[in-house]
């Protein structure tokens, strides 16, 4: 391993020290979850993106823990997980998320009760979020979409070629590959890959067992909005290559669905805008959940006690 992976796998390391590990879901289908800070407020549930694990949160999770109970699961079939139940199926996304969906509010059942909690998604999480408020509204008290796709507004694809990789090639070739994916994909500078988004990358992308690509120019997450109770607003990278070529649609898009939706820009920022800019998208996050009422709660209430790791 290389000196920059290994400083990247201590960070990693350092931060999932922070949380507690624990699991919900029958042998087989077992989702991994890490919890983080105290647990006296609304949770605040963090769904990460497609071919991804809750890494995808790794420059959040320390800061959101001060103040909230933060609940960071691995999708079915990512990361830690198991596969989902009935599998993940390219030609039924619809279906598809709403089986994701359901496994993760039963996993938030085992975990917090009844007590309502804030969805933050992030890309696919936030396709599967929507369907998730939308099957279970009294679950949610409000939800934050983070980065625009699936809501069926039609975009100019990627600016470049992904480069393929394969266990076989060097760790070095490997990383140097998913430094040039960060840059088309996830992030307006290729530069704030750093080796830490690098290792991220491709430590998920060789841990995923679902290919969920197809959602992003799909209308998956606008076919839930309209059932969607809770209030919504999106934090969205000025340059993330879903919205493009223009941004105001997908903000129509929303609106559409609910008109009191509010809509942030992040500037400088792409599609993996909580890594890119960190603290401007921390600070807006904070923003949303005193408004939504997010860091009012019980000080009494205890952690339910799931299955442990």
């Amino acid at each position: 391993m290389s000196t920059t992976a290994y400083v990247a796998e201590d960070e990693l390391r350092r931060v999932e020290r922070l949380g507690r590990p624990a699991w919900t879901g029958p042998p087989g289908a077992r989702i991994a979850w890490r919890r983080f800070g105290p647990a006296r407020t609304t949770p605040v549930v963090l769904l990460h993106g497609g071919s991804g694990s809750w890494l995808h949160w790794i420059r959040n999770v320390e800061t959101l823990a001060r103040d909230h109970d933060v609940l960071a699961p691995d999708t079915p079939g990512l990361g830690d997980s198991d596969p989902p139940l009935g599998g993940f199926d390219p030609e039924d996304l619809l279906g598809s998320v709403r089986r994701l969906a359901r496994a993760l509010a039963l996993g938030l059942d085992a975990l917090v009760g009844e007590r309502p909690v804030h969805l933050v998604g992030f890309s696919m999480g936030g396709v599967v979020g929507g369907h998730l408020a939308a099957m279970a509204p009294e679950r949610v008290r409000a939800f934050t979409l983070v980065g625009g796709a699936a809501l069926g507004v039609g975009w100019s694809g990627l600016p470049g070629r992904l480069r393929a990789t394969t266990p076989g090639m060097p760790l070095a070739k490997r990383l140097d590959a998913q430094r040039h994916n960060l840059g088309v994909l996830m992030l307006r500078d290729p530069e704030a890959a750093s080796p830490l988004g690098e290792w991220i990358q491709l430590r998920n992308l060789e841990r995923a067992r679902i290919r969920t690509h197809a959602l992003g120019a799909s209308d998956v997450l606008a076919r839930a909005l309209p059932s969607v109770r809770a209030p919504i607003d999106a934090i969205w990278g000025e340059h993330d290559v879903y919205l493009q070529p223009d941004p105001s649609a997908s903000a129509r898009a929303l609106r559409t669905a609910h008109p009191e939706a509010t809509v942030h820009h992040v500037s400088e920022a792409g599609h993996w805008v909580m890594f890119e800019r960190a603290a401007r998208f921390d600070a807006l996050l904070a923003a949303i959940l005193e408004r939504r009422g997010t860091t009012r709660g019980d000080s009494a209430v205890e952690e339910r006690g799931p299955e442990q790791a």
